[in-house]
């Protein structure tokens, strides 16, 4: 009886290895696939982050904005603005008058339009007062400075500069 299984393990052998060849299918193959299989499944500790990459191409340009366009002169009263529309004004003004406190103003002598106003303090030998502000202005406007003291008697204005842009319609 003994013979009878080793003879049927025998022909089971052999059967299995006259088959699988036939099938096609390797039992290296199966394998080979199987550990692939795993491999993909398989995960760890993230890496370090590599090196940064090159700086990318320049982008667009951006949307023009209206910019500011300075024209610069001097003297009071100042500039006559031949177009109406928004307009930025930084102007300086040197006062003379010795240790004086007041205000100055920036104002249209023809339409009587604000656009800046602003305090100053003078030292012993006179300083300055800087003005900024921004107006929608008529056309044929003239711009033009006057200070005073805390009393409101004039003071005496030596020199003006004005930085004018149109920055509006």
């Amino acid at each position: 009886m003994k013979r009878t299984y080793v003879v049927i393990g025998l022909a089971v052998i052999a059967a299995v290895a006259i088959a699988t060849p036939s099938a096609g299918i390797s039992l290296s193959k199966l394998i080979r696939k199987e550990v692939a299989k795993q491999i993909s499944k398989a995960t760890g500790p993230a890496g370090q982050a590599g090196t940064p990459g090159g700086t990318g191409a320049p982008g667009s340009p951006g949307v023009a904005g209206p910019g500011f366009n300075f024209t610069h002169s001097t003297g009071n009263p100042g500039p006559v603005l031949a177009q109406g529309g928004t307009y930025f004004a930084v102007v300086r003004v040197a006062i003379s008058d010795a240790s004086k406190t007041g205000a100055c103003r920036v104002s249209d002598s023809v339409h009587g339009d604000l656009l800046a106003g602003g305090a100053f303090v003078t030292g012993s030998s006179g300083g300055f007062a800087f003005l900024s502000g921004m107006a929608d202005l008529l056309a044929d406007s003239h711009l033009q400075v006057s200070c005073f003291d805390t009393t409101e008697t004039a003071v005496t204005i030596t020199s003006v500069d004005w930085w004018i842009s149109r920055v509006g319609p």
